[in-house]
């Protein structure tokens, strides 16, 4: 069994120093490792997820030169840096050379988007598939879409679904500008990759809601927004090429990030990192319910995943019993992790200062605090960043 890692000690109240890791030798090495070993993996990076795909109704790319599409549902957008390397699809019809995968960046006006990179022409076969282009598409950035080119001989089945949308324009292009909506239906076409090395989850904080530009995962509006609000991208920004999906939810607690295990768990990533608590604090949630929940959250992880445990930050918009209440789930945190195997990412301290009522650092620094909860871009969210990444370099 590992030991529990606290990266950083009780600290006196004048403050902390956040810890950094020169370069992260170890987290580089082992997300080389990781991507050599995971080379063959495949797991979702957006799209219509493939067990989804229905037969609704037909898209074509009608006469001449055909239609290009591209995927409009915001929430199927993807939601990891890197390469797409494979694409399910589910074709109606077939043609020679009748498809062509595209991947855009959205721009301006919603439905606007330039091609990044593309696959080559191929002849779809009908029915369920996948398609493996000669090089990967990519490189992506969270928040790109996938479209399609169909040639006139050829129908796509799209799935009905409210709020779903895509949009076209007639001819083989290589960006859209004011195109024609559909609204209600989603591209049948799902994009895979290779796994993250890491995926994070939990609350508002984790998923972007820092500063008045926020970043918004796909279990919110996204994913779409400021990256640089992100803790996982600013996290990347100082360990390149590490790549992460984030799960994060506003508002979530124990209770809603277990729900989210078996799509966390599909991801097979190499470690998870949680940053949830403080609105369990707020419901006055019973460390039992908690710790329940993070027992049924670690069973979850199937593929061996290292898992590590945020401690909740200080909470300034707390009162003095909610930031006694932070104190003592942050100590039966690390107590739980001593018990299961998982690695406490100290960061309550280190981003705190004191409050003269408590004698504590019950408070964010001030170059840190945004609202009260929510942290500042960009000196309070790569503050937690480096926090995180020098936890997982400290436990390697």
């Amino acid at each position: 069994m590992r030991a529990l890692r606290r990266i950083a000690s009780r600290a006196k109240p004048a403050g902390a120093r956040i810890i950094t890791a020169r370069g992260y030798p170890k987290l580089s090495a082992e997300i080389a490792a990781w991507a050599a070993s995971q080379a063959a993996v495949r797991v979702p990076y957006g799209g219509q997820p493939g067990a989804g795909f229905l037969t609704s109704a037909n898209l074509g790319g009608a006469s001449g030169a055909g239609r290009t599409f591209m995927a409009g549902t915001v929430t199927q957008g993807i939601r990891q840096d890197g390469y797409v390397r494979s694409i399910r699809y589910h074709c109606r019809s077939s043609g020679s050379n009748g498809f062509k995968f595209l991947h855009f960046r959205p721009s301006g006006t919603s439905g606007n988007g330039t091609v990044i990179s593309q696959t080559e022409k191929f002849t779809p076969t009908i029915g369920d598939n996948t398609f493996v282009p000669a090089s990967p598409l990519g490189p992506f950035i969270p928040g790109d879409r996938i479209g399609i080119w169909m040639s006139s001989a050829v129908t796509l089945w799209a799935t009905a679904s409210a709020g779903a949308s895509c949009y076209y324009s007639a001819g083989e292009l290589t960006s859209l500008s004011s195109p024609t909506l559909v609204s209600g239906f989603n591209l049948n076409i799902e994009f895979l990759g290779t796994p993250p090395l890491l995926v994070g989850t939990g609350d508002s904080i984790m998923e972007g809601h820092n500063s008045a530009s926020p970043w918004h995962s796909h279990y919110h509006t996204g994913p779409s927004g400021n990256l640089d609000a992100s803790i996982l991208q600013q996290m990347r920004n100082s360990v390149p090429p590490l790549e992460t999906q984030n799960f994060g939810q506003s508002g979530g607690r124990w209770d809603n990030t277990l729900t989210k295990v078996n799509a966390i768990d599909a991801q097979k990533s190499w470690s998870v990192v949680v940053h949830a608590g403080v609105n369990d604090v707020s419901a006055s949630r019973s460390w039992a319910s908690i710790s329940a929940e993070m027992d049924s959250f670690k069973a979850g992880m199937t593929h061996g995943q290292r898992l590590f445990i945020n401690e909740v930050l200080p909470w300034t918009a707390g009162d003095d019993t909610k930031a006694a209440a932070v104190r003592a789930l942050n100590a039966n945190y690390a107590a739980w992790c001593t018990a299961n195997d998982a690695t406490l990412i100290s960061c309550h301290d280190p981003l705190g200062q004191l409050r003269v009522s408590t004698g504590e650092l019950d408070d964010l620094l001030t170059k840190y605090n945004y609202d009260g909860i929510h942290l500042t871009v960009t000196a309070g969210v790569r503050a937690l960043a480096r926090q995180i990444a020098a936890g997982i370099e400290a436990s390697i």
